[in-house]
């Protein structure tokens, strides 16, 4: 009995001692909240209480308040001043080691934990930070069929670099595919481009990019295609993004049986980019080519495909997908239409 009574006394004693240590809140009906004052900002005063959790108290509703404890203070003026804070009357005092400060409440901008770091100085951080250009890769690797001008198997290796910003990214790529059947080479075709993007605003753009081809089957020795123009954000959330582009390009074609060709023409594009959920993401990008001279030459380009993450860390991607490639004017003996299904193993990182 004697014990039970002085456990209860202890605890009790221990809860008066808390009460008096933690800082106190006083609002405009009488009110006085117990707790520990966590920070002040966008008109909020946030008290941790150890009955209620964290309490946002609206700071036109607090008469007075008082800690046990530093915190720093931003006034409205620009001033900062860190010490504890205790009420005289209709104020605030707050006691600093070399100086003491008499304030209303509603004249606090801001406050803090004294230890920590001033919140603006985090979030300018945070900005420059966020501000920064990344560099992010990827390599895949095909195994894939193909009908068309040719029927086989083959594998090719995609890769890419792009240094991504808040307002602008510099994408460069290249796509290496081999073939052999029964020990000869049935496909040899090398893509390599690089692009640049940048906002105007949240919706505008523009861009520039320049890609070049070899593609020993198409009797293409090499195809170059340069092009600039603005782009469009028709749609632009976290999971859902469909941006289009329009723009002048030049293409040059030098092919192996016969003479070269080059011309002006349009650069017409769509990207979808759908996050269908967590464990599958829909890509797809179209290209219309077409001459100014003619509208009936032109080439047309279509890759889609569905990603799946290996990982939790998404750094394994494996993509299914088709992609076409359509020469509306092919050389003699090739056919309009290749058609390539696949599987691409994906390796990403930063």
């Amino acid at each position: 009995m004697y014990l039970k009574t002085l456990t209860l006394s202890a605890a009790t004693l221990a809860l008066s001692v808390s009460a008096v240590l933690a800082d106190s809140v006083v609002i405009n009906d009488g009110s006085q909240l117990k707790g520990t004052v966590q920070e002040i900002k966008n008109g909020k005063v946030f008290l941790n209480t150890p009955y209620a959790g964290v309490l946002e108290i609206d700071q036109t509703l607090v008469v007075s308040m008082e800690t046990t404890e530093p915190i720093s203070l931003r006034l409205s003026d620009g001033t900062e001043i860190k010490g504890e804070v205790l009420t005289k009357g209709s104020e605030i005092v707050v006691i600093a080691p070399k100086a003491t400060m008499t304030a209303s409440v509603r004249d606090v901008e801001s406050g803090w934990n004294a230890v920590h770091e001033d919140p603006r100085i985090t979030a300018q951080k945070e900005a420059a930070k966020a501000a920064e250009r990344k560099w992010k890769f990827q390599v895949g690797v095909n195994i894939d069929g193909k009908d068309g001008n040719s029927q086989k198997l083959n594998s090719s290796v995609n890769a890419s670099a792009k240094l991504e910003g808040p307002e602008d990214t510099l994408h460069f790529y290249t796509k290496l595919t081999r073939a052999e059947t029964d020990g000869e080479k049935t496909d040899e075709e090398y893509i390599a481009g690089v692009q640049y993007d940048a906002a105007f605003s949240n919706r505008f753009g523009w861009y520039v990019r320049t890609e070049g081809e070899k593609d020993e089957f198409e009797d293409i020795d090499f195809r170059s295609t340069s092009a600039a123009g603005f782009s469009y954000h028709f749609y632009k959330k976290e999971h859902f993004k469909l941006t289009g582009r329009l723009g002048l390009a030049y293409r040059y074609e030098d092919y192996t049986a016969s003479d070269s060709e080059e011309f002006p023409g349009f650069d017409v594009g769509l990207h979808m980019d759908w996050g269908i959920s967590q464990w599958a993401n829909l890509v797809s990008d179209v290209t219309y080519l077409p001459s100014v001279e003619d509208f009936g030459s032109y080439i047309l380009r279509q890759d889609t495909g569905l990603e799946m993450p290996l990982s939790m860390s998404n750094r394994w991607i494996l993509r299914v997908g088709v992609a076409n490639d359509y020469n509306s004017e092919p050389e003699p003996g090739t056919e309009e239409m290749d058609t390539t299904y696949y599987a691409r193993l994906i390796l990403k990182w930063e």
